[in-house]
């Protein structure tokens, strides 16, 4: 069992899915004694995090990795895999939204306007969660306009 990667996170770090997206797989998590009700949610052989809301029946959240309990022997990845596989899920499917926010509900969130903006926004992100940067941004990025029917909450 590889060793919770992050020092810290932001109180909101999520990422809302398709329901039908064919580059995630999300299957419960099975601990020493069984199986769990958390649901992991993996790109790639990756894990992202946790699919923890349902929404209308057409997206899921996902509360991303830094923000997960450190103490569960999930299959950690390490923070640049994480970061890749994740920069490349977005890349690769029609609609997502990614929300970063250090205090929940404390600033407004900037609005990214494109996937060049997000990657360097999850650059800042990452390195303020191992502990390199003393700032993390607050931020969502919003893929295609599918979404705006119902807001993000927080994960």
């Amino acid at each position: 069992m590889k060793a919770f990667p992050f020092a810290r996170g932001p109180d909101t770090f999520c990422l809302v899915l398709p329901d039908a997206c064919p580059d995630v797989v999300v299957h419960p998590f099975v601990s020493p004694w069984g199986e769990t009700d958390e649901m992991l949610c993996l790109s790639n052989g990756v894990l992202l995090g946790l699919a923890v809301q349902s929404r209308e029946g057409a997206h899921f959240v996902v509360s991303l990795a830094p923000c997960l309990d450190r103490r569960r022997p999930y299959p950690w990845a390490e923070p640049a895999e994480f970061s890749s596989a994740l920069i490349s899920l977005v890349g690769n499917i029609p609609e997502a939204i990614i929300r970063c926010e250090r205090d929940t509900g404390q600033s407004p969130l900037e609005q990214l306007p494109d996937e060049e903006a997000l990657s360097a926004r999850l650059r800042t992100v990452l390195q303020y969660c191992v502990g390199r940067a003393g700032e993390c941004p607050s931020f969502e990025y919003e893929k295609s306009s599918a979404f705006k029917a119902a807001p993000v909450r927080g994960a």
